[in-house]
């Protein structure tokens, strides 16, 4: 396994309610809170720049991070999942998920974030 770059920052991963476990309220929009996957989860989040930038919004438009984190194969992390910064409350989505060792085990995530609403 590669060296990781220093785990500078702290995520909580994310999941919204399923549609099928989720109800609607009176405008038609679902209600139900999000389920925390791993809480606490250390990470690098790297501004991308240049050419970088320009590539991943080939496969995601508002691409605008990118996070990487050693994982467990049981989060079954997929791109319907946020993360949230533990240091401001930012959520970010998740656009693009590379396992290059294909276990589960070491992802970096290509992201776009937004600022949560309180």
């Amino acid at each position: 396994m590669r060296s990781a770059p220093l785990k500078r920052h702290s995520v909580d991963i994310m999941r919204p309610p399923a549609i099928a476990d989720a109800a609607y309220d009176a405008r038609g929009q679902l209600s139900g809170s999000a389920k925390v996957v791993a809480k606490d989860v250390p990470c690098s989040i790297e501004q991308l720049q240049g050419r970088e930038l320009e590539l991943a919004r080939q496969n995601m438009a508002q691409a605008s991070l990118r996070i990487r984190l050693f994982g467990d194969p049981e989060w079954n992390l997929t791109t319907g999942d946020y993360l949230l910064r533990e240091s401001d409350s930012t959520r970010i989505d998740i656009g693009y998920i590379r396992d290059p060792s294909e276990t589960d085990l070491e992802y970096t995530l290509t992201c776009s974030e937004e600022a949560a609403s309180i």
